[in-house]
């Protein structure tokens, strides 16, 4: 595993934050669903994921050279950075205290070190 960073993912009016680590392999984001089978690396289902907007497969989180990447998969109702709607399977690279919205489901990022 080469250069993986660690992020903290905080989600708007949340107390806990999700601790996770990401390297080269992308780290699906998204809702589980038992129907299909999906399972994302991360489920916001305990957050109101489908209320929110959420899909199932929405984006991926991948990093490279100890920075982190967010690359929309083509999602319903969208994936922002700081408010800007990011082109669909386009990586966009996250910085400290970035806000991410997935649909409507606001999440800071910050890199821990």
């Amino acid at each position: 595993m080469a250069n993986p960073a660690a992020l903290r993912l905080h989600v708007r009016g949340e107390p806990e934050a999700l601790d996770v680590v990401v390297d080269e392999t992308p780290l699906a984001l998204g809702r589980r669903d038992k129907d299909s089978g999906v399972e994302p690396g991360i489920d916001f289902g305990p957050y109101g994921a489908r209320r929110h907007g959420v899909s199932r497969h929405h984006a991926d989180l991948f990093s490279i050279d100890g920075a982190v990447y967010v690359e929309d998969l083509g999602s319903r109702n969208g994936t922002f950075v700081n408010g800007e709607r990011i082109a669909p399977y386009v990586e966009h690279r996250l910085f400290d205290g970035d806000w991410l919205r997935l649909g409507k489901l606001n999440l800071q990022v910050n890199y821990v070190d």
